[in-house]
């Protein structure tokens, strides 16, 4: 399976994977929506 918005960099971030374009995790994007942050927000950040 193929992510468009999703990189894995081993020089950025130590290789965790992140938000194209960002230095945003994507496990801090999946953390926010799972404590509740409403998606509109979650999203935005995302965005950047």
């Amino acid at each position: 399976m193929t992510f468009t918005r999703i990189t894995i960099n081993p020089k950025q971030m130590g290789g965790v994977p992140c938000i194209r374009g960002l230095r945003i995790p994507v496990s801090t994007v999946i953390g926010m929506i799972a404590d509740g942050t409403p998606w509109h927000l979650s999203h935005e950040v995302s965005r950047g």
